[in-house]
């Protein structure tokens, strides 16, 4: 086993720590490498565009991935990057391995025998994982890149955090995976793909494209899976981040109209009420009439 394999039974017997050793964001285009190795344990993670990742005596037919998708790679297990000339492909990736104890924090052995999905992702001892966004691993991964892009020499304890959260949720990520029936994957994609455009102009027939399957039949499993449509969670979605933003900051609301993806000011309006029983104008002074009370009691 190379020192960092994330199955060597060191790190289950002993206290280690995960601790990056690399981390970058990057567009590739019309760009193409030779299979290589790293000694260390690698996520891949898809920003924008498309790419095709191949492991080495793997098919590699199975491994095209979208926005949204990651995939993560044992240490010393071959592969490569494939991007074509008509397609951008922006990723982050962050490289770890696995260093004695240096803090307070728990080890990784404490942390997979706290938990049922990482203690399995660790006994499937999978040459590589590829997963779908389900856990918004992203904005952790980002958290993440900030924190040590931050920090001025070792790994901080914020980073550290980070990155077990990182692992618990890819953990969850492949259980997700491995125990979804055919009509759970395509709801999981759905609602990966509204999470990921909810700000964008998108439509059924949008969406049932990134599932592959056809709309009406997408719109029944989705509502016999979720208790509503497919329109009814984009927009619900899109009323849910309206609310934070109204809630959060000072921004307009016609321009959260647009940051929501809904482009008639009427509309959102419309659907806001409908979800809240307030109008977005009164939401908003609600809140802050909320916030003053509570100063004043202070």
């Amino acid at each position: 086993m190379g020192f960092n394999d994330i199955y060597d039974q060191k790190f289950i017997n002993e206290d280690y720590q995960p601790e990056v050793k690399a981390y970058y964001f990057r567009r590739w285009n019309n760009y193409s490498m030779d299979f290589h190795y790293h000694d260390r344990v690698e996520i891949m993670y898809v920003i924008k565009g498309s790419c095709r990742i191949y492991i080495e005596n793997y098919d590699a037919e199975k491994i095209n991935f979208r926005k949204g998708d990651f995939i993560m790679i044992n240490a010393m297990v071959p592969h490569k990057l494939i991007v074509n000339g008509d397609s951008d492909c922006m990723m982050m990736n962050i490289e770890f391995v696995f260093a004695k104890k240096s803090n307070f924090l728990p080890s990784f052995r404490e942390f997979v025998n706290n938990s049922k999905e990482l203690e399995e992702l660790i006994a499937a001892k999978e040459p590589f994982f590829i997963l779908k966004d389900y856990e918004d691993v992203y904005q952790l991964l980002k958290s993440l890149v900030v924190e040590l892009s931050a920090s001025s020499s070792e790994q901080s304890i914020s980073a550290f955090l980070l990155m077990y959260e990182i692992l618990l949720r890819t953990s969850g990520a492949v259980m997700k995976r491995k125990n979804e029936s055919p009509a759970d994957n395509y709801v999981n994609k759905t609602k990966l793909f509204i999470n990921l455009n909810y700000d964008k102009k998108i439509s059924l027939k949008d969406i049932s494209a990134y599932s592959n399957i056809n709309e009406d039949y997408l719109n029944r499993i989705f509502k016999r899976n979720t208790g509503t449509s497919v329109i009814e969670y984009l927009t619900g979605i899109r009323v849910q981040k309206a609310k934070m933003l109204l809630r959060n900051t000072n921004i307009p609301i016609i321009d959260i109209s647009d940051i929501v993806g809904i482009s008639s000011r009427q509309y959102f309006n419309q659907v806001f009420k409908k979800a809240t029983g307030l109008s977005p104008k009164k939401f908003r002074k609600s809140f802050e009439v909320e916030l003053f009370g509570e100063a004043q009691k202070n």
